[in-house]
């Protein structure tokens, strides 16, 4: 995460706006799958909320979310 976001954070910067991230305290470092995939992903997701943003801030927020709770 922190490398996408770094990644980002010059392009952010020259459209003036503010990129955070907070990523949930329970959340491992450890991906089971394809880690490049969800780099991608995110990456793309996070570079067009830059590109479209009208507020002048992109927050990138991690939560654990359990689907046998529902």
């Amino acid at each position: 995460m922190k490398d996408t976001i770094s990644s980002l954070k010059e392009m952010a910067e020259d459209r003036e706006i503010s990129l955070s991230y907070n990523v949930q305290d329970n959340i491992n470092d450890i991906v089971i799958g394809d880690s490049c995939l969800l780099q991608t992903i995110l990456s793309q997701l996070i570079s067009v909320a830059i590109r479209v943003n009208k507020s002048c801030q992109v927050d990138v927020i991690v939560r654990l979310f359990n689907r046998w709770l529902m």
